[in-house]
């Protein structure tokens, strides 16, 4: 398990959260051992350590809208329509499930160990209990490597069960791709609009289309592939706005979760990100950050929106993945800001023999 660190800080009181994710990778990633500081006040940033173990694992697995409806799966799909709630992923053997299943664990939260796999308790910042899931190896029957079941009385939303099925046996009407290493893949996701009336933002939607993503990190020998879409910089307000037009957009943006997947594979290398961006504009598509001009306020830096808020006392902050300086970082930016935001969106695929 590696282990980075995001920090967010306010006016009044500053704070700061560690991230931790597995990363599958050839390339190290070497841990943050300075003290970070807030770059505008220089003043020194304390960590945090306590994160809600059941709204990581949802983000894992299924984001929902406020009426509890699916509005995109980041791991795993039901391959049953009478039993949408039971996942299922392929993989290549037990070990793979298992590497897969504890890094949906929480950063600061533990699976204890049992007899054929966890048992997995999740408790929210404050440490009360809200349920729990268990990881069991699976014997006797074919074709099923491990489940994670869902205990009574967990809030884990449009998931009971999650099937870790044998690769050879999935469907190929409905396979993974198999992914390569910067290789350009073009994959349906959403594409954010905003739109302009009488001189200002009026309205925002959504259009799903095949958009082209960048394959960081191909998805063979046991480890996820990992694939990233740029929005392209330009000067105009409407492609991407200034922060506080982003908070209908949330729910469509990557989460922290996927999002330190990114920084890790960033971090490890930082010729990941300098050759994503050439191969990309080498094969027509410019995700280089334009020049900055005043007259324009345009999206000079390499900041992009992810969907996560911070409803603090005093403002309101989003995470944005930082890339102006390296290593990479996630950090939080007040909902007032004036600069223009561009955003990413993130595809996690699973492994494939």
């Amino acid at each position: 398990m590696k282990k980075n660190w995001i920090y967010i800080f306010l006016s009044m009181a500053i704070a700061a959260m560690p991230l931790t994710s597995c990363s599958n990778d050839d390339d190290e990633v070497k841990p943050n051992e300075e003290q970070l500081y807030d770059k505008e006040s220089k003043e020194e940033v304390k960590p945090v350590t306590a994160f809600d173990a059941l709204a990581w694992l949802q983000k894992c697995l299924v984001i929902v809208d406020d009426n509890n409806n699916v509005i995109r799966r980041v791991y795993g799909k039901p391959l049953d329509a009478s039993q949408p709630t039971v996942i299922s992923v392929p993989v290549a053997d037990y070990e793979v499930a298992e590497n897969i299943f504890l890094g949906w664990v929480a950063p600061g939260k533990e699976a204890t160990k049992v007899d054929g796999g966890y048992d997995y308790n999740l408790t929210d910042v404050e440490g009360k209990a809200q349920g729990g899931v268990s990881f069991l190896a699976v014997e006797g029957e074919a074709g099923v490597f491990a489940r994670m079941t869902v205990a009574p009385g967990t809030d884990l939303k449009q998931v009971t069960e999650v099937q870790f099925i044998d690769a050879d046996l999935w469907p190929e009407n409905n396979a993974y791709l198999r992914v390569e290493k910067r290789k350009i893949y073009y994959l349906e996701d959403y594409e954010l609009k905003w739109t302009e009336g009488e001189g200002y933002i009026t309205d925002f939607h959504v259009e799903k289309k095949l958009l082209p993503f960048y394959c960081l990190q191909g998805n063979t020998n046991g480890r996820e592939g990992i694939l990233v879409y740029l929005s392209p910089d330009d000067y105009n307000y409407y492609s991407h706005p200034i922060m506080k037009w982003y908070r209908i957009a949330l729910p469509y943006l990557p989460t922290e979760v996927e999002a330190q997947k990114v920084v890790d594979k960033i971090n490890a290398n930082e010729a990941n990100w300098n050759t994503m961006l050439s191969d990309m504009k080498f094969n027509g598509h410019d995700w280089y950050a334009k020049p900055f001009d005043l007259r324009d306020d345009a999206a000079a830096k390499s900041k992009f929106v992810i969907g996560e808020l911070y409803e603090g006392w005093i403002l309101d902050s989003f995470m944005c993945f930082e890339m102006d300086n390296y290593p990479a970082e996630l950090e939080w930016i007040y909902e007032s800001s004036m600069q223009m935001y561009r955003y990413m969106q993130i595809q996690i695929i699973p492994p494939v023999k």
